[in-house]
C-alpha cells in the first residue's frame, strides 16, 4: 500500500507480528515510516520507495503468494502534497506546477 503520513496503516496494523508491506513514491515519507515501524513496534516490515509498476522488482510476489489477507491501494496526490504549495500540485495558491511525486526525479 502507499504510506503517506501513516494514517491509513495505522487502522490496518494491530499487531506487531503482522508482516506488513508500504510502499511510496514520495520519499519525504521516509521520516514518517521510521516513526511508524518503531511506534508500532513492527518486527516483519518492509518500507519502500518506489512505485506500483516496480512492485515485482521490490518484492518476491512468489513469496507472498496464498500468503496475503489484504491489499490496499491509496491511488494518486496526498494532502501532504496538496498542503505545501512548493509540491507544485496545489491548485488553491499561485505557484509553479511541478506535480512530480518523487521530486528527486526530474
Amino acid at each position: 500500500m502507499t504510506f503517506g503520513a501513516g494514517g491509513h496503516s495505522s487502522l490496518l496494523v494491530h499487531s506487531p507480528t503482522i508482516q506488513y508491506y508500504a510502499l511510496d513514491r514520495d520519499p519525504s515519507v521516509i521520516p514518517f515510516m521510521t516513526s511508524f515501524r518503531k511506534l508500532k513496534q513492527l518486527k516483519c516490515s518492509r518500507f519502500m520507495i518506489g512505485s506500483f509498476s516496480a512492485m515485482p522488482k521490490l518484492v518476491d510476489l512468489s513469496l507472498l503468494e496464498n500468503q496475503l489477507d489484504a491489499v490496499l491501494m491509496d491511488l494518486g496526490v496526498s494532502s501532504m502534497q496538496l498542503d505545501r504549495k512548493e509540491r507544485g500540485f496545489a491548485y488553491s495558491s499561485d505557484s509553479a506546477l511541478d506535480m512530480r511525486m518523487c521530486q528527486e526525479q526530474k
